[in-house]
């Protein structure tokens, strides 16, 4: 079975001239990343193997990545990209086991697919699986901002910048040591939730807002408020905490796909 990791190969300059060029390399967007390390975990820890499992089918685990799905494959936590037309989901029907969040659910059930009432994206599970992420770090940093990576040029701070285009386990460890986070990127906010660290959403300039009203909504908060930028983050300080626990995420995991 194939674990889906969204990670496309980008030319290095974004002149047109470029196009030309037989020079590339992979985006790295930490976010994207995280889906096969958790199932690497999860399946460990039973002793299952991936490669155990074939049959073609792939299994989406973290980020708005539904579009990619086709027909018999497996979502488990998996969110709708908002700006992703409705006509581009090829599918008619999934295996799903969990959803980001209840608008992506609505969205599925447009489709006659059956969807359970499970919520949450599984990076929230990462301080579950690692329990070495709760010990105690220095907080070097009172304020950090995580761009999604389309707004890396875009949002302008006078706060430290965090390129999103890097190993995720570095990410983590430089959101364990701050004080405070603003992001853009989404799964920058869900991993400081997930560490305990106060953040808020700023705005993006190149999002769509359907994924963060998605996973708000799927970790019992019915409102959020975007900050325009970190300067105004800051100022409003953290979202209310989640009401949500990782145990009906953690039992609809697929374990039946790789036994």
């Amino acid at each position: 079975m194939t674990i889906f990791s969204f990670n496309p190969k980008r030319r290095f300059f974004r002149y047109r001239w470029a196009k030309f060029l037989p020079i590339s390399r992979r985006l790295n967007n930490f976010g994207d990343l995280l889906g096969p390390i958790i199932v690497a975990k999860l399946l460990a820890d039973k002793q299952l193997h991936q490669s155990a499992v074939s049959g073609g089918r792939t299994l989406f685990t973290v980020g708005s990545v539904l579009h990619f799905a086709k027909d018999n494959d497996v979502v488990w936590g998996s969110g709708r990209n908002g700006k992703i037309p409705a006509d581009r989901h090829l599918f008619t029907k999934l295996d799903v086991r969990a959803t980001r969040g209840p608008m992506t659910r609505g969205f599925l059930r447009e489709y006659g697919i059956e969807v359970p009432l499970i919520y949450g994206d599984p990076a929230l599970l990462l301080p579950v699986l690692f329990p070495e992420l709760h010990e105690r770090i220095a907080k070097r940093r009172p304020h950090i901002f995580i761009p999604n990576y389309n707004d890396i040029n875009l949002i302008k701070t006078k706060v430290p910048i965090i390129s999103p285009n890097q190993n995720p386990w570095k990410v983590i460890d430089i959101i364990r040591e701050s004080e405070f986070v603003s992001a853009s990127s989404l799964h920058g906010i869900i991993l400081a939730e997930a560490l305990g660290v106060p953040c808020r959403v700023v705005l993006s300039r190149t999002e769509n807002t359907f994924k963060y009203l998605d996973y708000f909504l799927g970790t019992g908060r019915q409102h959020i408020d975007f900050a325009s930028d970190p300067e105004e983050a800051e100022k409003m300080g953290g979202h209310e905490h989640m009401i949500w626990s990782p145990d009906r995420l953690l039992s609809s995991f697929p374990y039946d796909l790789f036994l």
